[in-house]
Order: C-alpha cells, then structure tokens, then sequence
C-alpha cells in the first residue's frame, strides 16, 4: 500500500494533483486525545511571590509526571498487544483498567466480558440517540434488517417536495454545505490569497444574479397582468430582450438555432465541426455530436491521448429509447425553451419532433449502460491516419487540431458515429444541447424551464433555494480553492490521521484475505496480493491544500473580471478548465486527479482502476459518520465499509481488467478468470429478482460491480474490526443501547443507507443505475453474510440467513 500526501501532478476527466510518494509501516497507535485537567481555584495571590513560583513549579512537577505515567501505560499496552487503530473508546478503556485495577483482557473468544463501561463523549450521545431514533423494534432483525435498522427513520423523514428522493446520506452533505455557505458568506480581508478572493466573488455573483433577475421576474409577471399599463410592459418586455442578448450572440456565431430563429435560416452557413470548434473556443464543451477529450492511456497511463468516446446525450438512454412520460416532458421542455429564445409555434411544431427522432437513433448508436460500464473494454488505439480511413468524410487533422490548438498526430481511441442527417437537424439538435447547458446562467425565464421540466419528471414541487446552487456552482469550477479554504477552517487532523490508520488495517485484512482465498489459483493469487500492495490512498485532501498560496498557483492563467458577468465569467472559467485539460495531451500523466475530491459535500469515497488509487474525501468523515470519539465498531461499519468497498473497486468485473500500475493487462489466469465469473453471476442473479415497483426489477448486471464491492467491502471491514478487538481491553457500550458491539457494526453500516424514494424516482432511475436503492443494498449484503446472522441469531431458512449465499471476497 502507498500512501501519498502533497501535491503536484494530474489525471484524466478534471485531473488532480499527486504526491511526494512514501512507504508508511503501520506503526504503534499515537495517543489521540489528552485530557484537560480544570485548576482548582486556590488563594494564591495572597502569598509571597517566592512562594507562589514555589507552588506552580510543584504543580508542573506533578503534571509532569503524571503524564509519564499516563504515557508508560500506554506505550506498554502498545507493546504488549501491538498495533491497532486507536479511538477515545480505547484510551478510555485503557484508563479504566489501569485507574480501576481491572485484570487485562487477553481471551479473544470471551467477547461479551469486554463491554462493561458506557462511552460518554457528546459524539457517543448524539449517535446513540441517532441510532435509536432511526430503529423500527418492532420489526425482527431476522426478517427484513433494513425495516428494523431504518424503519423510523423513513416514517419521520418523508420525501419532500424539492427532491426525487431523501436519505441519510444527503442530510449527511447539509452540514458541509452549510458551513461553505459561511466560508463563501465572509468578507475577505487583505491576507487572503487572490483565488479566495475570486472564489467569493463568483459566489456572491451566482446570488446577486439570482436575486436581481427574480426580482425582474416576478415584476415582469406583474406587470403583465396589468394590460393598460402598456409603458410598463414594453420596459419589461426590453428587459427580457436584454437577458437574450448573450445567448443569441453564442448561437448565432454557430449557425443560429433554425426552429428558433426569426431570419431566414441557410443550411450553408452551418457545419456542425467548424460550431463545435467554435463553442469550445467560447468556453463550451459541445459533446453532442462526439465527445473529444484527454484520456490517460489505458494500456500505457504514464501519458495522456486524445479520446474519442460517444456524444452525450440529453437524457438516459433508456428514456429516449422507450420511456413516453419522460419523452411527452422533454419535448415540451424543448418547445417552451425554443419558444422563449423568440420561435414561432408553427416552426417550432415543425422541427422539434425531427430533433427528437435525431436524438433517439443517436442514442441507438450508443452503447447499453450495462456496456458503457465496461466501455473501457472496447478501447482501441490508432492514429489519426488509420482514423481517417475509417471515417473518410471528417476531416479529422483539421478538426482535431481545431479543438486542441496545435496539431496532432497521436494514437487514439475512435467511437465512430455516422452522420446522415441533414444539417437542419444537426443545427436544431446542437443549438439546443448548448442552450439548455447555458439555462442557469440566462435569467429566471430561462433559469425556471430546466426547473420546471425535473419537477414534472419527478413530481417536485419546489426549487432548491438559490445558495444551494450557487454553492454547486463554486464547486465545479474553484473545487481546489474551495477544498483549501474548507480544510483549513474546519478539519482536524487527527480525523485524517485516524481514519488512516483504520484504511490501513482494512488493506492488511484484505490481504490476508487474498493469501486464504479458495477459488483463485496461486499465480493469480500473487498478482492480486502485489496489486492491493501497490494501492495509493488519499485520505481527505493533499497536504498542500492547507497552503493557500499553492493553490493559487493552480489558477494562474484564469481570467476572472469582476466586472464581468456571471455568464462571462462562467465561460472564462470553462475555457480555462478546457485549456488546461487539452494541454495534457501527450503530456505525462501526474496520476492523481484532484476533481475527483473537489466536492466536499460529497459523502462519497471512489476508486480509480487508472491510478490504482483510492480516495477518501472530506466529505465523508463527518461527525455524524466516523470520530476519533466514537467507539471503533461504529466507524468500521460505516468508514470502514466505504474503504473496503473502494478496495474491492479494484478487483470487481470492471477493476480486475487493470494491474497494479492501473494499465489495462489481463493478469488473470483462465482457471481463475472461469472462478471469477461463476462467482460473479451469483450476484447478478441474487440482484435481478429484487423488485422495486409494479413490475420494475433491478438490473443484476448493472449494478454488478458496486454489488460486489458492498458484498466484499462490508466482509472486510468487519473482519478488520475483529481483529483490532484483541488489543482493546474494554470496549465502551453507546448509552441507551441495549445491542452488542457486534450488532451495532451491522447497524451503522445499514443506518448509512436510510432512504425514502418517491415511487416516480424507483419507476424512472431504479432499474437504470449501477447503484441499486438502499434497501437492496442492505438486504443484498447481509444477507449473503454468514457473520451478520450469527451476530443476530438468523435460523438458516429465515429471510436474512437463505441457505444459498453469494460470495467473492
């Protein structure tokens, strides 16, 4: 395992920065926390100064040794039962034992005389009264584990009316957001770095945009509704003129918008590649025709190619293909934005069904999702030479240079699409796809549209308030800075520094897995033990993220005006984003790709098969989930779980494909590729009898890979978790709790996943992602997990205990 901390290279996708390198040896616990004494209140001041010096020097001495003492002890427990993630909950213990005079624990078999003593830190409380709260005791752990873990939690969380959807984890992201807000609410003073300037200023543009053009919006509605004030409405219909100023000047540059248009409209004056040129040179990444971008190379990641991949469309495939709901809203969604823009109804009617039909055969030429999942599979490397013979009528040298803005003549992966539409459709389809992308940032009118249309998908009712997204904003394209100014606000380092230790000891169990697997042979076997000794982890953000300077240097060549507009200053910032992500082509690849922790919001964790790495962000080792405070079996059922499941990332159906330096190599023999997939359509069978609603189920295959790392992640986890029990004497029982340590690891892991769908959401999304809904998530896992029932004494035959039983790791 490689730990790295730092910074300094990048990645594919909006890549990030890595890491001076270091080999970390998993060392004795570091104490993590001290205790504070209060001074008793003595009359000192009446005495000689001589005597009071008398006195504080006695009272250092005895501080002084007391401490020694204190640290003896726990140097000796370290050296007496060796390494283990230490928490409050076993400093405490170690206290108890040696203040009490308790006999040391030593039988690793005698669980139940471990938990004598209740934990009585505030985080201990808050989670406990979490905990119980969100329980359903009426229900048997046996029958249905998730009603029993989450049942109460659903009766008192109902789905509002702003979202598809509520769960734990989204009230998990509300603290995070809530104190950015703060961060980006301050006023900067003269010692904040430039970026920290400009990251608040793009913040409070984002409102003041949205306070000022609501303010127009609701006077224009009112003005409206008065007919015989005409002078008033024609200054309100001269300020909806103002607010089409800046899109029509972008899509007029490309052609204009035919269906939308009041000119006559030339079909000379369109080519879809010279538009695509055009609006990448404006700041707008035009994927709808095919997707251009620096990728690391799959069979060579010290260097990034040039990527072809297949365009992105407007809706989930599916959607396009069969779903008509969703069709008859998107289709209105069109009307009403080309109607906005200034199109006339008979033209619009004319066009927007061709647009429609256009995009639904584009999507034909797509792959599945269950495929794209393993889209890496199919990549190809060629050159520009042999990309020109397969798709003689581009131009490819022209149009590729175009985009990138110098020539190029590279090996690269070809997605080829054929185009044989005429260019009306093209110019209707493309103006559309940018218009909607620039939606949030062309005033309430247009704003309210994209609003509008997820309401009616999802059967919302309300809008998520304005901060909330200008907070969204900041982070997509100032994630570093704002990462930066987070860290240094409100992190503390001994979370990074526990939550480390506990990923180490996961990876060391995990290994020990690997030597006493069954189904793969010995070469295999060494290969998978050699990749998961390769893994690099990043554990809540780079080092050089708490040196604000540093990240200021990431944003040097950024033009940034104040007094530009929100819709400029957006453009500058994406081409900015666009230039610095093309210049890595035939670049060395730096390895680590900050954008995949740039949310801190985010309670998520990821992996990536082209780094061979494993990031644990900010965002998730909040309170509420994982503290140095909390007894250990509640943070390895939650933190634990996610690391573990980000681990098996690398040796799922998709992951396997890599090796340990993230190139794409079969390093599997056939014996053990054979045991692998026998193994893994076990799974695919198991999820795909789910049912969500009416005669929706899940998709088994493409939920595949996320199914076998929460089957996997949450089996290591809890055997991590056993084996730091035999070097915590006493374990600390959560107040009010009347479960064992065991039983409260499977529930905090199952608590992580409390959720309460709108049916719409389940009949839309659930059979289309790759992540099955909570429920499934827990139902699927433990039940496939012999230590859970033994933990909560399931009959065999009993709904969480079947008699058949998937496993891979």
């Amino acid at each position: 395992m490689r730990l790295e901390s730092g910074l300094s290279g990048s990645e594919d996708n909006p890549d990030i920065y890595t890491i001076s390198e270091s080999r970390v040896i998993f060392s004795p616990p570091l104490m993590m926390s001290t205790i504070n004494n209060e001074n008793q209140e003595f009359t000192w001041y009446r005495r000689k100064k001589r005597d009071l010096e008398i006195k504080w020097m006695l009272l250092l001495a005895i501080s002084i040794a007391l401490s020694l003492v204190l640290s003896i002890i726990l140097l000796g427990n370290c050296l007496k039962y060796g390494p283990t993630v230490l928490s409050i909950s076993s400093w405490q213990s170690a206290l108890l034992r040696h203040i009490k005079g308790s006999k040391t624990w030593k039988d690793a078999d005698s669980q139940a005389t471990k938990i004598d003593q209740v934990c009585v830190t505030p985080e201990c409380s808050k989670k406990a009264e979490s905990i119980l709260k969100s329980l359903n005791r009426e229900v048997a752990p046996c029958d249905d584990f998730y009603e029993f873990a989450c049942g109460n939690w659903i009766k008192k969380n109902p789905c509002p009316d702003l979202y598809p959807y509520v769960s734990v984890i989204d009230t998990l992201n509300s603290k995070p957001i809530e104190q950015i807000k703060s961060l980006l609410e301050n006023e900067s003073d003269s010692n904040d770095e430039l970026i920290t300037n400009i990251t608040r200023s793009y913040y409070k543009m984002c409102m003041n945009a949205g306070k000022f053009t609501c303010f127009l919006f609701i006077l224009s509605q009112l003005i409206i509704s008065f007919s015989n004030i005409h002078n008033l409405y024609s200054f309100s219909e001269a300020i909806s003129k103002k607010s089409n100023q800046s899109i029509h000047k972008i899509i007029e540059q490309i052609g204009d918008w035919p269906m939308a248009t009041n000119k006559q409209w030339n079909p000379v004056d369109f080519d879809w590649m010279e538009a695509t040129v055009k609006l990448r040179w404006l700041g707008i990444s035009s994927d709808a025709f095919i997707k251009i971008q620096p990728v690391i190379d799959v069979f060579n990641n010290t260097i990034y190619r040039i990527g072809i991949n297949e365009p992105k469309l407007s809706l989930d495939r599916n959607q396009l293909i069969g779903n008509s709901s969703v069709i008859k809203h998107y289709i209105n969604f069109m009307k009403k934005t080309a109607s906005t823009y200034g199109g006339q109804r008979e033209m619009i009617e004319h066009d927007v069904y061709e647009v429609l039909e256009f995009e639904r055969e584009l999507s034909l030429l797509t792959m599945p999702e269950e495929a794209v999942r393993e889209s890496i599979m199919f990549y190809r490397s060629m050159t520009v030479a042999d990309l020109s013979t397969l798709a003689p009528s581009i131009p490819w040298v022209e149009f590729l240079s175009g985009l990138i803005g110098r020539e190029i003549s590279d090996d690269q992966f070809l997605l080829f699409l054929p185009f044989s539409f005429i260019n009306r459709v093209l110019a209707n389809y493309l103006s559309w796809t940018v218009v909607r992308a620039l939606l949030p940032y062309l005033g309430p009118k247009y704003d309210q549209l994209e609003v509008e249309f997820w309401d009616a998908l999802y059967d919302k009712h309300s809008e998520t308030p304005r901060w909330v997204k200008c907070v969204d904003e900041v982070s997509n394209y100032l994630g570093p800075a704002l990462q930066s100014m987070y860290a240094r606000a409100f992190y503390s380092e001994s979370v990074k520094e526990t939550a480390t230790r506990l990923a180490i000891s996961i990876e060391q169990i995990f290994n020990e897995s690997l030597s006493q697997n069954k189904w793969m042979d010995n070469d295999t076997k060494i290969r998978a033990m050699d990749k998961l000794d390769n893994l690099n982890m990043f554990i809540a953000y780079p080092d050089d993220f708490l040196n604000a300077s540093s990240v200021s240097k990431m944003f040097e060549k950024m033009d940034y005006n104040e007094g530009s507009s929100y819709l400029e200053n957006t453009l500058n910032m994406s081409l900015w984003n666009i230039n610095m992500l093309l210049e890595r082509v035939d670049q060395p690849n730096g390895r680590i790709d900050w954008a995949k922790t740039q949310r801190i919001s985010d309670a998520n964790a990821f992996y990536s098969a082209s780094d061979n790495a494993l990031f644990l962000p900010m965002g998730i080792l909040t309170p509420e989930v994982f503290s140095p405070n909390l007894p250990s079996y509640l943070n390895y059922g939650t933190i634990g779980y996610a690391v573990g499941h980000e681990m098996i990332h690398g040796f799922d159906n998709l992951g396997r494909h890599f090796d340990k330096s993230g190139n794409r190599n079969n390093w599997w023999t056939n014996e053990s590729q054979v045991s692998f997939d026998a193994h893994s359509s076990c799974f695919v069978n198991q999820y795909s009898k789910y049912h969500l609603i009416n005669d929706i189920k899940l998709n088994g295959q493409l939920s595949l890979d996320e199914n076998i790392a929460d089957n996997g992640g949450l089996h290591i986890a809890y055997q991590a978790y056993q084996s730091t029990r035999k070097y915590i004497d006493i374990e600390l029982k959560m107040p009010g709790l009347n479960y064992t340590s065991d039983q409260l690891f499977w529930i905090s892991y199952a608590q992580l996943w409390c959720a309460n769908y709108k049916n719409s959401t389940l009949e839309i999304e659930g059979a289309n992602s790759n992540h099955v809904p909570g429920r499934y998530r827990v139902i699927g896992s433990l039940s496939n997990n012999v230590d859970f029932s033994n933990s909560f004494k399931c009959p065999i035959g009993s709904p969480m205990n079947p008699e058949k039983k998937c496993f891979l790791w």
